[in-house]
């Protein structure tokens, strides 16, 4: 996909603010456990003013177009905006990769913990279960797996 030419769009950025971003959408092949090798939908997406890195999208549902993927990328920047207006950002630092901004990694961890905390956690069937775990413990465990996910 890096030797095709990118098709340039205007996105809602973190904030609410335009941000202009180049992207090319492919499909391909790929392994799925269980049940062999399955077409996938690829979409590289560029942030041209190059402040953000580049970021990668993949699904198994090549109906999925790539502009309801550049929909949904707009739809996590939009959460996190509104929830950072209210609430501290934690930026997840790595070894030898010091940095002072959120990267889309760090947007979608806060917007997966978020979704998770107020449906997952909060549902009868799992509420008594979680309300068992410390508070602490609890934190730990979404920061964990929201992540990783």
């Amino acid at each position: 996909m890096a030797r095709r030419a990118l098709t340039t769009a205007t996105v809602q950025w973190c904030g609410g603010a335009d941000r202009r971003v180049g992207w090319v959408s492919g499909t391909g092949l790929w392994y799925k456990s269980g049940v062999g090798v399955v077409p996938i939908r690829r979409v590289f997406v560029r942030d041209l003013q190059g402040t953000h890195r580049d970021e990668y999208f993949y699904t198994t549902d090549r109906a999925l177009t790539a502009p309801c993927l550049l929909g949904l990328f707009s739809e996590i920047c939009l959460i996190f905006g509104k929830h950072a207006r209210h609430h501290p950002i934690r930026i997840r630092q790595r070894p030898r990769y010091v940095k002072t901004d959120p990267t889309f990694s760090d947007v979608i961890a806060t917007v997966r913990r978020l979704l998770w905390q107020q449906t997952l956690f909060q549902q009868p069937l799992y509420r008594e279960g979680f309300q068992k775990l410390s508070p602490r413990f609890r934190n730990w465990m979404l920061d964990q797996l929201s992540q990783a996910a």
